[in-house]
């Protein structure tokens, strides 16, 4: 099940991104539609898929992380970010996407290989 976080957390616990493995964080807001279609409908489904390929899910609710907001320069919701080790951002995607276009960006970022 994916975790939600704040920002807070996220800064102090840098080790969130454990040894060999990927993070992929999903900003929602509590009011957006395309988040929760999103979580719905992509992440839910692929998560156990994804945990295969050693990347977890976490997420974080923008309405109260402003400076994560500001950090990352968000301007939408929903937005996508893949870290890997020591939370190093690897890439940013805004908006939702179907299931096969978040498996594309990943293998993109050679999160994941074809």
């Amino acid at each position: 099940m994916m975790k939600t976080i704040n920002f807070a957390e996220w800064k102090k616990n840098i080790n969130l991104v454990k040894k060999g493995r990927t993070i992929l964080l999903e900003l929602f807001s509590s009011g957006c539609g395309a988040c929760a279609w999103y979580e719905k409908n992509v992440l839910i489904p692929l998560e156990p898929e994804l945990k295969k390929h050693k990347v977890d899910i976490l997420r974080m609710q923008a309405d109260n992380n402003d400076a994560f907001i500001q950090e990352y320069e968000v301007n939408a919701v929903p937005t996508s970010f893949v870290f890997g080790d020591k939370q190093n951002l690897l890439g940013k995607f805004v908006g939702s996407q179907s299931k096969s276009s978040l498996l594309s960006w990943l293998e993109s970022l050679l999160v994941l290989k074809s």
